[in-house]
């Protein structure tokens, strides 16, 4: 048997481990302008509480109603302007599946939210070397004017 102070050493040990990279992953995601005020605005939507914590993450951002930010998370999963009936009305488990692979699902989604961007607008200002977290700061900037 292994002696109980080596587990707790070991379990400090690997939880220090943790911390380390949970920094240094913190640090690259701001540095990359991934991170608008205290949230993650470049995560994956990969299941039911991250794509309704991205929609409150788009409508905190924009100002924007959480109804409006969905819908704004469907056209961006969708790639269209306009959030159907038909749209809401699929499974949100089938959305999701749709959303994982696709990159930039909520900074298209908070563009959109802001009323200065079309799906084509958005997509295309994200493809340029530009910070996401400027994008949004200047969409959301001309939001409050």
């Amino acid at each position: 048997a292994v002696p109980r102070n080596l587990l707790v050493a070991q379990m400090l040990s690997d939880f220090a481990l943790k911390l380390v990279l949970n920094v240094i992953t913190t640090g690259a995601n701001v540095i990359k302008g991934s991170v608008f005020g205290n949230s993650m605005i470049n995560l994956t939507v990969s299941n039911n509480k991250l794509f309704h914590r991205s929609a409150e993450i788009v409508a905190e951002i924009t100002g924007a109603s959480t109804e409006h930010a969905r819908d704004c998370l469907l056209c961006a999963t969708y790639a269209c302007d306009c959030a159907t009936a038909d749209m809401r009305a699929i499974a949100l488990s089938e959305t999701i599946k749709l959303s994982t692979p696709q990159p930039n699902i909520v900074p298209i989604a908070t563009l959109l939210a802001t009323g200065q961007h079309t799906y084509a607008s958005a997509k295309e200002v994200l493809a340029q070397s530009i910070p996401l977290r400027t994008l949004v700061q200047n969409a959301v900037a001309q939001t409050d004017k």
